[in-house]
C-alpha cells in the first residue's frame, strides 16, 4: 500500500492479528468474534465449491462412474490432528464401526478420504475397519475424489476438527453429519452451533437422519461484499 501511494486495495482473509484498519477488508471467520466498521464475519471459511465445480470433478472423475454406485451414498471427510483437537486410534475405530454400520442398514455407498492430518495409529484403524466397507477409499495416492464425491453425496460426514472440510460440505447444500473427535473444541463449538442454526449441520448420534437447507454460500457473499468496498472506493478516488 505504501509503494502504491495507498492505491492498493487490501482484503485480508482470516483474523489478521492485528488492527482491521490496517485493511480495506477483513474477511474472518464468525466463530473468531472479529468485529470492525471494515470486518465482515463469515461462517466458516471461503471455499471453492460450487455446482458446477461439483459436477464437473463427477465428470473427470475417471477411476470409476460414482454417479452409478448405489444410493443412498455417503461422502466421509476425515481429518486429524490440530492445535486442540486429534483423533486417536480408539475413536478412528470407534468411527469406523459407526460408518460400517450405515453402510450395513442402508445398502449404500460408503466413500472415504483421509488428511495428511490424519495420524499413522488413526489411519492404520480407518484402514483396518472402514476400508473394506467403502467403495472409494482415499490417502493421498493416485486422482483426489474429494469434489467428485462431493458431487454425488447424498450426505456427507465428516469430522469435527476441521472448518474447511465441513464448509465445504455445507456448501452443497446436502446433510452434514458432525463426527466427535477427541480434545477440546473451544471456538469450534461455535462454529458448529452457526451451521447448525441455519440448518446445515448436526451432530452424528447413531441415527441418520434426512434434511435440506439453501446451500451454504458465504464465498459469494464475501466477494459481493468485497466488490462493493472495492467500487465504493474507487468512486472517491
Amino acid at each position: 500500500r505504501d509503494w502504491s501511494n495507498g492505491k492498493t486495495f487490501l482484503v485480508q482473509l482470516q483474523d489478521p492479528r492485528v488492527n482491521p484498519r490496517e485493511f480495506d477488508v477483513v474477511i474472518p471467520p464468525m466463530h473468531d468474534g472479529l468485529e470492525g466498521q471494515n470486518v465482515l464475519p463469515i461462517v466458516g471459511a471461503c471455499n471453492r465449491i460450487t455446482a458446477e465445480r461439483l459436477e464437473h470433478a463427477v465428470s473427470a472423475y475417471k477411476p470409476a462412474n460414482l454417479e452409478d454406485l448405489p444410493s443412498p451414498r455417503f461422502a466421509i471427510l476425515i481429518g486429524g490432528k490440530s492445535k486442540r483437537q486429534d483423533i486417536s486410534a480408539e475413536r478412528a475405530r470407534s468411527i469406523s464401526d459407526s460408518l460400517a454400520a450405515v453402510q450395513r442398514e442402508t445398502g449404500g455407498s460408503l466413500m472415504a478420504t483421509l488428511s495428511r492430518r490424519t495420524s499413522p495409529a488413526a489411519r492404520t484403524q480407518f484402514r483396518t475397519w472402514l476400508a473394506p466397507h467403502c467403495t472409494v477409499f482415499y490417502e493421498d495416492q493416485g486422482a483426489n475424489p474429494y469434489p467428485a464425491i462431493l458431487g454425488v453425496a447424498d450426505h456427507v460426514f465428516v469430522t469435527a476438527d476441521s472448518v474447511n472440510m465441513a464448509t465445504e460440505a455445507a456448501a452443497t447444500g446436502k446433510p452434514v453429519h458432525i463426527l466427535a473427535v477427541d480434545g477440546q473444541l473451544g471456538k469450534l463449538a461455535k462454529f458448529h452451533q452457526s451451521l447448525a442454526r441455519r440448518g446445515c449441520a448436526r451432530p452424528y448420534n447413531g441415527k441418520l437422519e434426512t434434511w435440506s437447507y439453501p446451500p451454504l454460500l458465504e464465498t459469494d457473499r464475501a466477494a459481493s461484499a468485497v466488490l462493493t468496498a472495492w467500487m465504493a472506493r474507487a468512486r472517491k478516488t
